[in-house]
């Protein structure tokens, strides 16, 4: 949300989601190029956002909001219980089936981890499965992290 300020104003108008919910939000234009991620996020000068425009002047881009548990130092036992996978699972396919103007993969990355302490691996075989329930393609940005690379990697090759 950082390099398309727009998008941390809409979060004023929703409220907080629910389990079976997600938030579309069409035409962010990115302003802001960067480095890192994370605690080593750094701000690389401004962007101008070469995404195309529709018939009422938006980016042709929709960006899915999708909440994740926060897992208070919990060990990786507490994030496989059941319940909480399926939450978890449910929520993503949520957000990855939520109906676009324009149906494409889904570019995602370490979605719960960090701030909310989830691990990689894990939400990494959520999203996965959740984009292939979907029947859709996804592009994971591991943020340089080989080791995950190499553990996810055999399962984004899986047929479909």
């Amino acid at each position: 949300f950082m390099i398309a300020p727009e998008l941390i104003v809409g979060c004023l108008f929703c409220e907080k989601m629910s389990e079976n919910e997600a938030i579309l939000m069409t035409g962010a234009e990115r302003f802001s190029s960067y480095t890192g991620y994370g605690y080593s996020f750094d701000w690389a000068g401004d962007y101008v956002d070469p995404t195309p425009r529709d018939d009422d002047g938006r980016r042709r881009k929709d960006i899915i909001a999708i909440d994740a548990i926060y897992f208070y130092k919990t060990s990786v036992t507490d994030q496989l219980s059941d319940k909480k996978l399926r939450r978890e699972l449910n929520k993503a396919y949520i957000g990855f089936s939520c109906p676009v103007a324009r149906p494409v993969g889904v570019a995602t990355g370490n979605w719960g981890c960090g701030a909310f302490n989830g691990d990689k691996r894990i939400k990494a075989i959520i999203q996965l499965l959740a984009c292939s329930a979907a029947r859709r393609n996804v592009q994971y940005f591991t943020f340089g992290d080989r080791e995950l690379v190499r553990d996810i990697m055999p399962l984004h090759r899986l047929p479909k």
